[in-house]
């Protein structure tokens, strides 16, 4: 990747790297500048498939080297530094209702992990749910979070939703979100309530309840009321 144009200041802007972001144009995130500079990425990638085309196991390496540091570039991210995080990620598929995911970012001289994380999906007949678990630290601001989500598919056309999260170091809820949802070829319309909480407790949980409707592939609509319940 090369610009000779100047990257505008995200030195401060949270943005975290991970193997399905580094060999994008767009992994810093943001339309109104650009990743100035020369880097290359470099990974592997090795995939088991079955009959079906389903991937049974797999593992995923890359780093990102550039010829200097550029430290106008989110640090976050790595972006900036000559030798980026070493990230990557190992999936492992039981079978079709048991799938086991494990993504990293090591420190460039592998000297430490900065990021872990543990994703978890389980499958019963129309019911799937999803555990995650991700640990940040050393290099990266330390953070601890769990999350779940939960889906049942009433039909091909119909489903239910539930997502959760919560932080570990502080030992508080983040959000519930409960959304219903019906799709076709040509049209998708969704009810999602969704409640937020603040560790400031003198702010009040935000409450919304969201009405989506859109037309497959021309125009949407949303609906919002934020004013539901005040505590």
């Amino acid at each position: 990747m090369y610009s000779p144009n100047n990257t505008n200041d995200l030195s401060s802007k949270n943005i975290r790297l991970d193997i399905n972001r580094i060999f994008s144009l767009d992994r810093i995130a943001n339309s109104s500048t650009v990743e100035g500079g020369r880097s290359l990425a470099l990974g592997l990638e090795f995939e088991n498939r079955d009959l079906l085309n389903e991937v049974k196991y797999g593992f995923n390496i890359a780093q990102n080297f550039r010829d200097k540091k550029n430290d106008n570039l989110p640090h976050a991210s790595k972006l900036n530094e000559t030798r980026s995080d070493i990230i990557g990620n190992v999936v492992y598929s039981l079978n079709k209702n048991f799938k086991l995911d494990y993504g990293f970012a090591y420190d460039r001289d592998l000297h430490h992990s900065n990021s872990d994380g543990i994703g978890l999906t389980l499958t019963t007949n129309n019911f799937v749910t999803e555990f995650g678990y991700i640990s940040e630290r050393n290099d990266l601001a330390e953070s601890e979070h769990v999350t779940s989500s939960s889906i049942y598919n009433f039909t091909d056309r119909t489903s239910l939703s539930f997502s959760t999260a919560r932080n570990l170091n502080t030992d508080f809820t983040e959000y519930y979100n409960l959304i219903y949802n019906y799709k076709t070829d040509c049209l998708e319309a969704n009810i999602a309530y969704k409640k937020k909480y603040y560790t400031d407790g003198d702010i009040v949980p935000d409450e919304s309840l969201f009405f989506t409707l859109r037309f497959i592939p021309f125009v949407t609509f949303n609906a919002k009321d934020t004013q539901l319940q005040n505590y």
